[in-house]
């Protein structure tokens, strides 16, 4: 039996996955879950903190429920230890979701980031939108 494969969800997925559960995001998010070993760093992990602490979320979703997401989301996920300092992105602020991909031995990231989906493949990791991973649900291999 093959070890499942591991995924890394980019920041921004998380946050439309947080603000509605049934929109593609939203379905992504459960879906890795089920499916797939999430991974996190402190690095990736402190950003979807701080992001989603955002005030301009308040008028949304309340901030109980915002920490009940992220709590949710942290027992959900695998930490993997960061020695990669990968320095390629042409947003330097996203490079730690490929150092979180190549230290985790990660399959794929799932992100809506223009500046990591031009790196696709990155190091033999896939690098796809939440409808191209969703696709992969209808897949036959």
């Amino acid at each position: 039996m093959s070890e499942r494969v591991r995924v890394v969800i980019d920041t921004n997925i998380l946050v439309s996955a947080m603000l509605s559960s049934r929109s593609m995001p939203g379905q992504t998010v459960r879906w890795a879950a089920q499916t797939y070993i999430l991974l996190a760093s402190e690095a990736t992990m402190a950003e979807a903190e701080d992001v989603l602490q955002r005030p301009k979320f308040d008028a949304l979703v309340s901030r109980a429920a915002r920490a009940e997401f992220l709590v949710r989301y942290r027992e959900a996920v695998k930490f993997i230890p960061i020695v990669s300092r990968i320095k390629i992105c042409r947003d330097a602020r996203d490079d730690k979701f490929l150092d979180l991909a190549i230290d985790g031995n990660a399959g794929m990231i799932v992100t809506g980031d223009d500046d990591l989906l031009v790196l696709n493949p990155f190091r033999g990791v896939r690098i796809v939108t939440p409808r191209q991973f969703l696709a992969l649900d209808e897949d036959p291999k």
